[in-house]
């Protein structure tokens, strides 16, 4: 249900972001899709995001990107993303996603442990306190979804904000 959602999602920010950003990096450079073939549209909304003039769509569309790479088992990809994320609540909000769909897809812990341990340093380098708070309790919060409950309580202790880690 998820990847419906979030598959939808994507398509329905490049149909509407795709002939703002082609304007700016020229249609003729980016290949075109068949409408179903998600790793090619995901390929082009990476190619077309950096065009999107208003930072705070650039920002959401890299955040959806993020998320549907995660919901397809890619966090690598996902994680990647996040530095071309330029508001620190959006890389917040972008680590939650690729924590939660993570989540979902039911790994072994080993691997969950790989990717908690990648999601925490990129909340490391969110220098607003109020973002890094929120980006840690959301890996906590993800943890907790994946089966993870001591990796959840340890994320939630390493946290200096007391009513986030309440």
């Amino acid at each position: 249900m998820h990847r419906f959602l979030y598959g939808t999602l994507i398509t329905a920010l490049f149909i509407f972001a795709a002939p703002a950003a082609s304007l700016a990096v020229g249609a003729d450079k980016v290949p075109s899709c068949a409408a179903m073939d998600r790793p090619c549209l995901m390929r082009q909304i990476q190619a077309l995001t950096p065009g999107i003039e208003q930072s705070e769509w650039r920002d959401q569309t890299y955040r959806e990107l993020a998320k549907t790479y995660a919901y397809e088992g890619q966090t690598d990809k996902a994680i990647d993303l996040l530095s071309l994320i330029s508001k620190p609540d959006t890389k917040a909000m972008t680590i939650r996603g690729i924590g939660m769909a993570a989540a979902s897809l039911k790994w072994p812990a080993n691997k969950y442990n790989s990717l908690f341990a990648k999601l925490t340093a990129e909340a490391a380098k969110i220098t607003d306190a109020a973002a890094n708070g929120i980006a840690l309790t959301y890996i906590a919060m993800a943890q907790a979804f994946a089966g993870d409950d001591n990796g959840a309580r340890k994320t939630a202790a390493a946290m200096t904000n007391a009513a986030l880690r309440n």
